[in-house]
């Protein structure tokens, strides 16, 4: 359950009973400014970007391994 989880993994993943940082993206949207606002759900973790659509016109390109926009 999510109240036997604290921070940095506040949330219960329940398919392997581990705490972890996000499920989903409304997990990251208030975390210190949004600097990671997307949920990787593979690692279940905040990340800066999944997919190009996520990055701004100046870095157009997300990594997917290290999720960054260059």
């Amino acid at each position: 359950m999510d109240t036997d989880c604290t921070t940095p993994t506040p949330y219960c993943n329940k398919m392997t009973m581990t705490c972890v940082s996000c499920l989903s993206n409304t997990n990251c949207s208030a975390d210190g400014g949004g600097i990671a606002p997307y949920c990787d759900t593979t690692t279940d973790t905040c990340v800066r970007c999944l997919t190009n659509d996520n990055c701004p016109a100046g870095t157009p390109t997300c990594s997917p391994t290290l999720h960054v926009c260059y």
